[in-house]
């Protein structure tokens, strides 16, 4: 209390007299004082200015490491991936690394992929079209999708483009085929040919019917589309004719056909050889033939030999000109036998004899090496001998003959005459 009265004392007397006390500095009055480095007008400490406002040194910063987090989606350091899980088997493993390439990943669920992990980390699903192969060809072929599995192929388009043909899918050959169908391009009509298909360009027309073996000289021939088939008209009537044997000289022209007379061989047999190669077919005949047919017949007369079908046709003809024949006893027996370097129109023997048993003649021949094509799957044939000189001398055929054909060869005979009353 002494001390305030004196304060008190000294104020009334107007003497200002300073203590001690009354010069220190008061911290956080805001005033910069002495034994103050700063004065913020407060007492907290960390502000940079103490609570004894004294100055504060700055705070030390802390660095704070990051540990990456694999599984957190986020590639931090050290990952090599970061799928946001930490399963195996997807491409980025537990530890957040990649895969390897080529190891598994997860089935996509279909059959045809094979499943596996690339480079970046990628499950890939590769395609193999051999596993949706079904074996057949012309369904088209199979593909594998590597998002959908397996897809079903295109079958391919057989169609040629002619209307002419049946188009088809052959599975055995793995081709497309195209058969033509003729009956599409068949427009009814007989005498114009049958139309057919060509497999290349299509309806191709026929070819006109053919009639011109029913003319013999005696009748004129058509196509008759009503019966689809050849008519003739008889033409000629009394007229001479060219018949198909060559021993009928007084042919002419009777309702259609053309008739004559010619002397005949009985008890005749024929064989053709069809050989292969060139030139190496053969002929060989028998046949009997009455002295009145072959008048002045002796060694020195020249023979011809023709051998036609029934239709006409040529199979063999050739001529022993005068000279050839060998008298063997008499004028009734003579003979030609070819050298092994010559011969006379293939021919390789031919000879007459008369057999007074049968009051006949026997006339024999072979032939080798002469083309014969004209008698191959002949059915009948005719064989005519003119012993002497073509238009004038004796002319006797062999008719009616029946043969069997067989593939490289034909047997042809006429039965025996009937003996006289």
């Amino acid at each position: 209390m002494r001390g305030s009265r004196f304060t008190a004392v000294l104020l009334v007397l107007g003497l200002a007299v300073l203590t001690p006390q009354a010069w220190a500095a008061t911290c956080g009055d805001g005033i910069l004082e002495s034994g103050e480095s700063c004065d913020d007008g407060n007492l907290t400490d960390s502000d940079g200015c103490s609570a004894s406002c004294q100055t504060e040194a700055p705070p030390t910063t802390t660095t704070t490491t990051t540990v990456p987090v694999c599984g957190n989606g986020t590639l931090e350091s050290g990952e090599g991936c970061d799928d946001g899980n930490v399963a195996d088997g997807d491409c980025c493993n537990s530890s957040c690394q990649l895969a390897a390439e080529g190891d598994p990943c997860a089935d996509d669920g279909f059959s045809c992929t094979s499943d596996s992990c690339d480079a970046t980390g990628a499950c890939q699903h590769q395609g193999d079209d051999q596993v949706c192969d079904d074996g057949w060809w012309c369904n088209g072929a199979e593909v594998c999708d590597s998002g959908s599995g397996c897809q079903a192929g295109t079958s391919p388009d057989c169609n040629d483009g002619i209307s002419c043909t049946v188009d088809a899918c052959n599975e055995r050959a793995d081709v497309c085929v195209s058969m033509p169908a003729h009956y599409l391009c068949s427009d009814g009509l007989f005498c114009n040919g049958s139309e057919i298909c060509d497999t290349t360009s299509g309806c191709v027309d026929g070819t006109d019917i053919d009639c011109s073996s029913l003319d013999n000289g005696c009748r004129d021939p058509w196509c008759d589309e009503d019966s689809d088939s050849c008519q003739a008209t008889s033409t000629n009537g009394g007229l001479a004719c060219d018949h198909i044997d060559i021993c009928v000289s007084d042919a002419i022209c009777t309702e259609g056909a053309c008739f004559g007379t010619a002397a005949a061989q009985t008890e005749t047999k024929v064989g053709v050889r069809f050989a292969r190669g060139a030139d190496n077919d053969s002929l060989g005949f028998k046949t009997m033939v009455a002295p009145a047919d072959m008048p002045g017949v002796s060694c020195v007369t020249p023979v011809t030999i023709a051998l036609a079908a029934d239709d006409g046709a040529a199979i063999y003809s050739g001529t022993l000109p005068t000279g050839k024949l060998e008298r063997q006893v008499d004028d009734s027996h003579c003979r030609y036998k070819a050298s092994k370097t010559e011969s006379v129109a293939g021919l390789r023997k031919l000879g007459f004899k008369y057999l007074r048993n049968k009051g006949h003649y026997r006339v024999k021949a072979k032939m080798k090496g002469i083309e014969m094509p004209g008698g191959q799957d002949k059915t009948g044939v005719m064989l005519s001998l003119i012993f002497g000189e073509a238009a004038t001398g004796s002319c006797v055929t062999a008719k009616d003959m029946t043969c069997k054909a067989r593939e490289r060869s034909i047997k042809c005979k006429m039965p025996p005459a009937a003996p006289s009353p």
